[in-house]
């Protein structure tokens, strides 16, 4: 069986979308299956091949096919006969987006993101890379706060100080390794996103890292919407000591959890085989 993963433009490492699609191609490709991915650049450690769009249409023109868009990809622009729905975040509820086909494959990486229509959903499928070459505390001295805003511009942002660093644009300075070096510097990462991989980050590195909390969603929901976040992370200031006293769980969390999405990512591949 082909999967052929939609993923227009060239690979960032400074992109959770773009990295959650390329490390799932190389995931299919490394439980032995053809693995295809629709990019202008790969990362080249990853495995799957690399193709034109209009390689793609080609491939998805046959029976033993499986397109994989991401939930903000419009319509079939693979034109393929079976379709797999990747929910990488909450769709937005307005034009075509989230419009589906009543037999596509529903796959979330998060078990609390919204569908449009009610539909079915056939499980969870998450790819991670860990970075923790990169991601680790360094053990100098700290001194003040950083914070990203991102997908948090429904929020007040008035959590950090007047002096902290603004992370919304470290992709042009430098990326990970930026990161790294101001999470290594900076006391507390305040996050009004609350679905950043950059939480995690920031907990690997040593600095207190704090979700600021999301109207009408608790803790307890937040933190079982993102297992991945269990670990070394607040949920708003009153949540310090969970972070404080739990961030030395975070790295074992996170190596468990790159094993069990190998096992979604087989699951799913067994479900894609049954629908042909």
């Amino acid at each position: 069986m082909k999967f052929v993963i939609y993923a227009p433009g060239d690979y960032t490492p400074n992109g959770g979308g773009c990295v959650a699609l390329h490390k799932l191609a190389h995931n299919i490709a490394l439980l032995g299956e053809e693995s295809y991915i629709m990019t202008s650049k790969m990362n080249p450690a990853y495995g799957g091949r690399m193709v034109t769009e209009r390689e793609a249409v080609h491939l998805c023109k046959y029976e033993g096919e499986m397109a994989i868009y991401p939930e903000v990809t419009c319509g079939n622009p693979f034109h393929a006969k079976h379709i797999t729905r990747w929910i990488l975040y909450h769709i937005r509820n307005y034009g075509e987006f989230g419009i589906f086909g009543a037999n596509d494959l529903i796959y979330k990486y998060a078990s609390h993101f919204n569908l449009r229509n009610e539909q079915t959903v056939h499980g969870e499928l998450r790819a991670v890379e860990l970075n923790l070459e990169i991601f680790r505390d360094y053990r100098g001295e700290r001194k003040g706060d950083c914070y990203l805003i991102k997908k948090g511009n429904d929020k007040e942002h008035n959590a950090h100080s007047e002096t902290a660093t603004k992370l919304d644009d470290y992709p042009s300075k430098g990326g990970n390794e930026y990161l790294s070096a101001v999470f290594n510097r900076c006391e507390m990462f305040i996050s009004y996103d609350g679905a950043t991989w950059l939480n995690v980050m920031a907990a690997l590195c040593g600095c207190v890292s704090v979700v600021m909390p999301i109207e009408g969603i608790s803790a307890e929901q937040w933190k079982s919407g993102f297992p991945y976040f269990k670990y070394g992370i607040a949920y708003g200031m009153n949540d310090l000591k969970h972070a404080l006293t739990t961030r030395h769980l975070v790295k074992e969390e996170l190596l468990k959890i790159e094993k069990e999405t190998l096992e979604e990512t087989r699951l799913f591949i067994e479900k894609a085989k049954s629908i042909l």
